[in-house]
């Protein structure tokens, strides 16, 4: 047996429990349905006669109930196949088998020109509840069949006059048309005929709207799966672009963003005396809890880069909090991993620091690669961010960001106390890889 992907199992999870909905859906219609001909069978036929086509409501009822329990037993649903034939054959039985509380029954010839067989149609629509288009066809074709044998059963009767000649009744009277179709025991086949064609065909119709059905559930599936997968590593803003971009991420573009590094200090030594099975512990635990504190913060989560993380606040569209957001994630980390160090601590295994750089600048966004597409963000501001981030470590403090980022949170004006509270002026620095001076805050 050849073993199913996740998303096949999760593809098929979700059709399994559409047709579960549907089979709950179908139950109730259906009694409401039999209700509503209960109602209608009582008002048209006078008491005993109605007591009969009330048995066969009741049996109706109960037939439509059977699945249910079929599948709380674990049995499957096969069932379903099972019960349009006994749907139809109660049917059948209604109009071909004489009420025996009616002393006055028609005969069966007569009553194949009532419009009876419309309760076929009634059951093929309901079966589309079901979702499976399989079922839809079969009780389209079981109600076909079962109609056309008892048709079939009439014309053999002895009485019966099956017989119509088309051409001869254009030549008759209109007193001539009605003598001959009243005929009590004469068969209109072509009437038949026409029945069964339309009753196919709505069938076929419903089976195909619903095997579209499914495949738009198939899709949904899929596309709920991907917005699932790519909720893990962006945030929901992005998620959003992502879904309705017709290409990946549209076109490059610049902008002025706020990038953020978050770096693990001390992970080396800790990666080199443990054992790998730690060590990727440690990193998911690590990494779960930046992920939230930039999700939170209406950041995008841009790579993970071992014991490192990169964020940035303005992408993909800028917001008029974007620095306030970035300090406050900033913040955020620096707690949440405090917290965790001291959980840590109380189970007596090492305790853990972070050290955060952030600048804002202008980056250039977009894909890179050709098959295998990777979307990126590079420039100055990055360098600057990641070199931050290393100097926050010469400096011994959890975070250093440029001034470029303060005075973005200051002009914003939504910026509380709270946050712009303990910032330190640490001076101009030179930083690696590039010229002139930065201006640095700290926390």
């Amino acid at each position: 047996m050849t073993p199913t992907s996740p998303r096949e199992d999760l593809v098929q999870h979700a059709i399994a429990a559409e047709e579960m909905r549907g089979l709950h859906l179908a139950m109730r219609w259906r009694l409401f349905g039999l209700a509503v001909v209960s109602v209608w069978v009582v008002f048209e036929n006078r008491f005993p006669i109605g007591l009969w086509y009330l048995g066969l409501v009741g049996v109706l009822a109960l037939s439509g109930s059977v699945p249910l329990f079929v599948q709380r037993s674990r049995l499957g649903l096969g069932w379903l196949y099972g019960q349009a034939v006994i749907d139809a054959g109660v049917l059948a039985v209604a109009v071909f088998v004489a009420n025996p509380f009616d002393s006055a029954a028609l005969p069966p010839q007569m009553q194949l020109r009532f419009s009876n067989e419309l309760y076929l149609f009634g059951l093929v629509g309901l079966s589309a509840l079901s979702y499976a288009p399989r079922l839809v066809l079969w009780t389209g074709f079981a109600g076909a069949a079962v109609w056309s044998l008892c048709v079939l059963w009439v014309v053999l009767l002895p009485e019966s006059v099956a017989d119509f000649d088309y051409e001869g009744y254009a030549a008759l009277s209109l007193g001539e048309r009605l003598d001959l179709i009243n005929e009590p025991y004469r068969i209109m086949i072509g009437v038949w005929l026409r029945q069964m064609l339309l009753l196919l065909l709505l069938a076929i119709t419903l089976a195909i709207a619903v095997a579209r059905s499914r495949r738009l559930v198939v899709q949904q599936v899929s596309v709920e799966r991907e917005r699932a997968n790519l909720a893990r590593y962006f945030s929901p803003k992005l998620v959003e672009e992502l879904a309705h971009q017709g290409a990946a991420l549209g076109e490059t573009r610049e902008r002025d963003v706020i990038v953020l590094f978050a770096d693990l200090a001390g992970f080396t030594t800790f990666a080199a005396e443990q054992s790998p099975d730690e060590v990727i512990a440690l990193l998911r635990g690590y990494h779960r809890r930046i992920s939230r504190q930039v999700f939170a913060h209406d950041g995008t989560l841009e790579e993970y880069l071992g014991d490192g993380v990169m964020a940035t606040f303005g992408n993909p569209g800028p917001s008029a909090t974007d620095a306030a957001n970035a300090l406050r994630c900033a913040r955020g980390i620096v707690r949440s991993i405090e917290d965790w160090s001291q959980e840590r601590r109380a189970a007596g295994a090492n305790p853990l620091q972070v050290r955060v750089g952030m600048h804002r600048g202008p980056v250039v966004i977009g894909n890179v690669g050709e098959e295998q597409l990777q979307f990126a963000v590079v420039g100055d501001a990055v360098n600057v961010a990641s070199r931050l981030q290393e100097l926050a470590k010469e400096l011994g403090v959890a975070v250093a960001m440029s001034d470029e980022v303060v005075e973005a949170a200051r002009e914003e004006g939504v910026a509380t106390e709270e946050d712009l509270a303990g910032l330190c002026d640490a001076g101009g620095h030179e930083l690696r890889g590039r010229r002139g001076v930065v201006r640095v805050w700290s926390l």
